[in-house]
């Protein structure tokens, strides 16, 4: 970010400086979809610091202080393991599909290899939330419907097979003959 830079998609933590413990920036500089947190430094700016102008674009980030910038988070990015380096994103993290898509990421990694944007959206910071595949199971049957009114026919429950999805059942009742 000297001068002017870019930080994109990164995760900037646990870092140390005299000033800008986490980035320095000087003459201006951006940050978009990156995390940048519990930084420290001696004297100016624990996360970040601009030097000449005070004039940081920042948008989609999780960084305190928030530079005031479309779609920022000052919340804890709420990292697996911080403690142990682990800066995966938990699944209920802040970060978690907040970022905003860029065209190049529709082919584009994280750095662990998996696709940049897993759901709809990006994630803040380097890593990508890793969703687990959601298994398909078709239909192929369908219930008759039944007679009784008001709360007759609810509460299913669902049943996903460990090793074949195929073979995943949906289980309905009908409370009012005696099904449930």
């Amino acid at each position: 970010c000297w001068p002017g830079g870019l930080a994109e998609s990164c995760t900037i933590v646990t870092n140390f400086a005299a000033r800008g413990g986490g980035i320095g920036c000087r003459d201006g500089g951006t940050f978009l979809n990156s995390i940048i947190y519990f930084n420290t430094a001696t004297t100016l700016g624990q996360n970040w610091w601009e030097h000449a102008t005070d004039d940081i674009d920042s948008s989609y980030c999780a960084v305190t202080p928030d530079p005031i910038g479309v779609g920022n988070t000052v919340a804890d990015p709420m990292f697996v393991n911080r403690g142990a380096l682990d800066f995966h994103l938990e699944k209920l993290s802040p970060c978690v599909d907040s970022g905003s898509n860029q065209t190049w990421m529709s082919v584009a990694t994280d750095l662990d290899g998996d696709l940049r944007v897993t759901l709809s959206t990006v994630d803040m910071g380097a890593f990508e939330y890793p969703w687990p595949e959601i298994a398909s199971v078709p239909a192929f049957a369908e219930t008759d419907p039944v007679t009784h009114g008001g709360d007759s026919a609810d509460d299913p429950a669902i049943w996903l097979h460990p090793g074949n999805a195929s073979l995943s059942l949906i289980i309905g009742t009908d409370k009012t003959a005696g099904g449930g």
